[in-house]
C-alpha cells in the first residue's frame, strides 16, 4: 500500500487560542466545541456542567500522577493516544497560562538540580543555556498538543503590556494573552474575547491560516468561529460540524520577499514585550538573524525572537509588577 495518499480535509482539526479578561466568556466558548474533554487547571468549568455536555479532568493533590498540571495533562494524552476517549472531539486546556507556568517551575527545579546553583545566580552566558532548557521543554509539550488528531482550544488568560506613555513613563500600554509567543504561533486561529458596549461577546481575530477572516465577530459560540471559517472559503460545505472547510489561501503565493516579513502591528508588539527598549530588541535581532532593523524580521524568525525578548525581559526585575 503506498505511503502517500490523496490530500484531504475530512479529518482536519482546528487548533485556536482564546484569551480575554476574566468574565469575556472563554470557558463557555471552548465548552461550546464539538465533545470537549476539558483539563481544567482552574477548577471552574463545573459550573457550566448543567449547561454543557463535557468530559473533565482536574488535578488531584492526593494522587502523585496528577497532582501537577503537567502532570495531569501528560496522563490524558497518554489516554488519548491508548484511544480511551473515543468520543472526544476537542482537546480545552483551561488555561494554557497555568499549564505553562507550572511547567516552568518543573524546568527550573530540573535545571538547579542539573547545574548544582540557583538560576538567579547565572552570568549572562549560563542564562541563554537556561532558557534555551526552558524553551525546548515549552516546545515538546505544546508540539504534543498541536499534532493530536482532534481539535485543539488553549484558554489563556491576559496580561499587560507595558510600554512607555506620553509623558514618557512606564506604564501599562495595552494587553496580550498571557502565555509564550510560540503558542500563537503553532496555532491556527488566535481570538481576543471581548464584551462590546452593547454586552455582546466579540472575537478579535489576531491571527487566522484558514482563510481571510474578519477582522471582527460577533461570537455566540464555537460555532461562530467555524461558520466565518466556512464563509471565508469559497468551496461549498454541507454542514458545520467543526471539521474544516477547504481552504483558501490568505495570500497569494509570491517570492516577492516583503511578503515574509512581519507586519507593523508585530514589530509594534516586539517593543512592547521589550517594555519598549529599543537597545534590548536591537541587540537580540542583530544576534538572532542579523536584522539590522525590526522591520527586516521573517515571520518565521518573528516567535523565536519574540520568545528571546520575552525571556531577557523575564530575567530583570520589573518594578511595576514585582519580577516573575
Amino acid at each position: 500500500m503506498p505511503t502517500a495518499i490523496k490530500a484531504s480535509m475530512s479529518n482536519a482539526s482546528v487548533k485556536l487560542m482564546v484569551w480575554g479578561d476574566s468574565g469575556s466568556g472563554k470557558s463557555r466558548f471552548a465548552l461550546s466545541s464539538p465533545s470537549p474533554l476539558v483539563i481544567d487547571l482552574e477548577d471552574s468549568t463545573r459550573l457550566y456542567s448543567n449547561e454543557f455536555d463535557f468530559l473533565v479532568a482536574n488535578t488531584d493533590k492526593t494522587n502523585p500522577a496528577i497532582d501537577t498540571s503537567v502532570r495531569l495533562t501528560a496522563v490524558i494524552l497518554k489516554e488519548i493516544a491508548a484511544g480511551q476517549y473515543p468520543e472526544a472531539k476537542t482537546l480545552v486546556i483551561d488555561t494554557i497560562t497555568d499549564l505553562l507556568d507550572n511547567l516552568e517551575s518543573i524546568c527550573t527545579i530540573e535545571y538547579e538540580k542539573k547545574i548544582g546553583k540557583s538560576v538567579s545566580e547565572l552570568n549572562q552566558l549560563q542564562k541563554t543555556k537556561w532558557y534555551s532548557f526552558r524553551r525546548d521543554k515549552s516546545r515538546n509539550l505544546l508540539n504534543q498538543l498541536k499534532d493530536l488528531p482532534m481539535n485543539i482550544i488553549l484558554v489563556a488568560r491576559t496580561k499587560n503590556v507595558w510600554g512607555k506613555d506620553n509623558e514618557g513613563k512606564m506604564a501599562p500600554i495595552g494587553q496580550t494573552y498571557d502565555a509564550l509567543d510560540i503558542v500563537e504561533y503553532l496555532m491556527d486561529v488566535v481570538i481576543h474575547l471581548q464584551k462590546n458596549k452593547k454586552n455582546d461577546i466579540q472575537a478579535i481575530v489576531k491571527k487566522s491560516r484558514l482563510g481571510n477572516l474578519p477582522d471582527v465577530l460577533e461570537v455566540k459560540d464555537y460555532s461562530s468561529i467555524v461558520s466565518a471559517i466556512k464563509a471565508a472559503n469559497t468551496e461549498p460545505h454541507d454542514k458545520v460540524t467543526g471539521e474544516l472547510p477547504p481552504i483558501k489561501p490568505t495570500s497569494t503565493p509570491s517570492n516577492n520577499a516583503n511578503s515574509k516579513k512581519i507586519t507593523p502591528p508585530q514589530v509594534a508588539r516586539l517593543y512592547a514585550l521589550a517594555n519598549g527598549d529599543e537597545a534590548m530588541v536591537k541587540r537580540i535581532i542583530k544576534k538572532n538573524g542579523e536584522y539590522e532593523s525590526a522591520n527586516d524580521i521573517l515571520k518565521t524568525d518573528y516567535p523565536s525572537i519574540c520568545e528571546f525578548v520575552e525571556l531577557e525581559v523575564d530575567s530583570i526585575k520589573n518594578p511595576f509588577e514585582g519580577g516573575k
